[in-house]
């Protein structure tokens, strides 16, 4: 029984350090995002109106979720779009505010999510991407150009943040995948409680045979 405690003490104490310790890469490489993490990499689909969507909130595709936030909007920018042209004429997202300051989230299945990203208009701000455990502020390119951020976790990611004090941030493809994750801390603590009980009968049933004898 005193075993068995001590089994359930060391568990508590795995749960307390692992969930502290949770650990999280950016990346703002995506030749290194994809050496961490076998992704899949995504292009916005053609599905919908030619001119795409205009006004809209939401769009989720291959496992990605994007939201505009409140003062915002999400446009689906096809080659036949006025804006079309952009990144070699490609489709992409374009989240675009109604005041000076765009902002949404984007929300993947897995603990892995990348992005390349940009503004059609014209680059020359920031944009910061913030979650659980990370913020950063890198620089807003411009058409042609893109940049890239990535994250991989070892617990689920939930949703990346991004704001900007540009007019328009745009996602030009994404990349998602499941990454092999370390066990949860719940699981690390019901293993040890388990081994400390096996543990305890084994040696309890030694006494009871060694009485016997």
């Amino acid at each position: 029984m005193i075993s068995l405690r001590l089994a359930a003490a060391a568990a508590l104490a795995v749960l307390w350090s692992t969930a502290s310790s949770a650990a999280v890469t950016v990346y703002s490489s995506e030749a290194d995002f994809d050496a961490a993490a076998a992704v899949t990499r995504y292009s916005v689909d053609t599905a919908g109106a030619v001119g795409g969507f205009f006004g809209q909130k939401t769009y989720a595709q291959n496992g990605v979720s994007f939201a505009a936030s409140a003062v915002s909007a999400l446009y689906k920018v096809l080659p036949s779009d006025p804006a079309g042209g952009a990144y070699g004429a490609g489709n992409f997202l374009s989240f675009q505010a109604y005041d000076s300051t765009t902002s949404g989230t984007i929300t993947g299945s897995s603990n892995s999510l990348g992005f390349t990203f940009g503004s059609y208009n014209g680059g020359g701000s920031t944009v910061t991407f913030s979650g659980t455990g990370f913020s950063q502020t890198v620089a807003l390119p411009g058409n042609p150009t893109t940049g890239f951020f990535g994250v991989i976790s070892d617990t689920p990611l939930g949703a990346i943040s991004f704001t900007s004090a540009r007019g328009i941030v745009d996602i030009t493809t994404f990349s998602t995948a499941a990454v092999a994750a370390v066990p949860e801390p719940a699981t690390w603590a019901m293993l040890l409680i388990g081994f400390g009980a096996v543990g305890s009968a084994v040696r309890a049933r030694r006494r009871t045979l060694a009485t016997l004898a």
